[in-house]
């Protein structure tokens, strides 16, 4: 298998040579009626934000390998030590996709975007379906069908996930049982409810006292982890008049205080390591760092030396275990060097890309959407840190078990749903609510104002 993907690249390029023309019927406007698989040119075309720039070098020079004949124009927007690189970069890719121009392939981190659904219905990007349908040496079986699947919208397939993020609870035996808890490997959002509600009744005047390490999520700390949607984009409908929404924000409502005040005194402690916290008594539960499989195997393994650590799934209102896309690659609708940037997601999903930039690396892709690629990445982690000493904070990183990488894989690997991230729904649901969350206005007050913002906005 570990040749697969070489052996891949060349006969998807020994196909285009041939000057194989496949024309797919689709629908769409002037110009995106019909989805053309072109033979390869010259040139290929990527911009690069500071947010996705270290991954996309992460393949870029593979790519020149495979491929020395392409000229590859890559057009750097600075780093984060710039602090309008990524927006001056965000705004040119904006403003050339609206206007038919930009890059052939975009790498996209689902933090970049407000709203990914309106840059799929903007018909900005190319969809995928008919190049991986006429290409045989792809196997979608490879993959984590789920999040693979996330990028599908009215039929069309618009992105590529590389990779996904998710958000789970992490916490020890010890720290549970001094406060008469139990948490099972299917934990519902209402036994969470319960405790979240308990813990804040007891510690909500003790600042000295967090449910998670990091406070300050806000609305994340919800959405879109508890598979809630807020609209039907594809039948224009405002989802939020039923009891789960009204039951989210209730419980935001008991933790809001908790989760807006200063906690200065509790992440002196050690904020980057949530074992140090949950042993300390401090917090409850690692926060999951919004995603990053590397920090809970990190806490995990410390708490592992001296104590019983309990990993589950974070609770979502239908029982599901939900991730959402990280990095997401596209190609521009009428790019003329549309083969070319197919070449270059296949390197984004190639097995060596996959396995090098898994769970911990420069890449930062976190967990990778190659199945194999998750399980071997937890396994060199393992084999990295395991053992490893931190003795300016007192943490020994214990080596995983095979039980204990066996309840990993299991979590990180079992999707049932992966949703897109929104920062737009997710402010809007946080501007609406607020006054409610305060005691300042009542619930009907605010969920009527939120639905009129939402029923506005999902008919733009």
């Amino acid at each position: 298998m570990k040749n697969k993907f070489n052996t891949m690249f060349r006969r998807f390029t020994a196909l285009a040579s041939a000057a194989v023309m496949l024309t797919a019927a689709g629908t769409g406007c002037s110009g995106k009626d019909k989805v053309t698989i072109q033979e390869p040119t010259d040139k290929l075309v990527i911009y690069s934000g500071p947010e996705v720039d270290k991954a996309l070098k992460a393949a870029l020079s593979s790519f020149k390998n495979l491929y020395p004949n392409v000229e590859v124009e890559y057009k750097e927007f600075g780093t984060f030590a710039d602090p309008e690189a990524e927006s001056n970069y965000l705004e040119t890719i904006k403003n050339e996709l609206s206007s038919g121009k930009g890059p052939d392939l975009i790498l996209m981190h689902s933090s970049e975007y407000d709203d990914i659904y309106r840059m799929m219905k903007s018909e900005s990007f190319q969809d995928l379906n008919p190049l991986l349908e006429n290409d045989e040496s792809f196997d979608k079986g490879l993959y984590n069908e789920t999040v693979f699947d996330s990028g599908v919208f009215e039929g069309k397939r618009y992105f590529i996930p590389i990779s996904y993020s998710m958000r789970v609870l992490l916490t020890s035996q010890e720290a549970l049982e001094a406060e008469n808890i139990t948490v099972d490997d299917n934990l519902s959002f209402d036994d969470f409810s319960n405790i979240m509600t308990n813990y804040v009744d007891k510690y909500e005047s003790n600042m000295d006292k967090t449910f998670f390490t990091l406070e300050g999520m806000k609305m994340e700390t919800f959405f879109p982890w508890n598979g809630m949607n807020l609209l039907d984009y594809e039948k224009k409908k405002v989802l939020i008049d039923n009891d789960d929404f009204k039951k989210t924000m209730e419980l935001y409502k008991k933790y809001y205080n908790m989760d807006n005040r200063e906690q200065e005194s509790v992440l002196s402690t050690y904020t980057g390591d949530g074992a140090v916290m949950i042993n300390s008594g401090s917090c409850l539960f690692e926060s999951g760092i919004l995603g990053g499989v590397s920090k809970a195997l990190e806490v995990y393994s410390a708490l592992l030396t001296d104590k019983t650590p309990v990993l589950s799934r974070f609770p979502s209102i239908n029982d599901k275990n939900v991730a959402t896309p990280k990095y997401m690659a596209a190609i521009r609708s009428g790019s003329p060097n549309q083969a070319n940037a197919y070449s270059f997601l296949k390197i984004l999903l190639s097995e060596d890309y996959q396995n090098k930039n898994a769970v911990l690396s420069e890449a930062c892709l976190e967990i990778p959407v190659l199945k194999s690629a998750l399980e071997n990445g937890i396994d060199s982690w393992n084999k990295k840190f395991g053992g490893y000493k931190d003795t300016e904070h007192g943490v020994t990183l214990t080596a995983l078990s095979d039980a204990d990488k066996d309840k990993f894989i299991d979590i990180y690997s079992n999707i049932d749903a992966c949703e897109l991230y929104n920062n737009n729904l997710i402010n809007f649901v946080w501007e609406a609510m607020e006054p409610y969350f305060k005691g300042e206005r009542s619930y009907d007050e605010c969920q009527k104002n939120l639905y009129n913002k939402l029923e506005l906005y999902i008919n733009e």
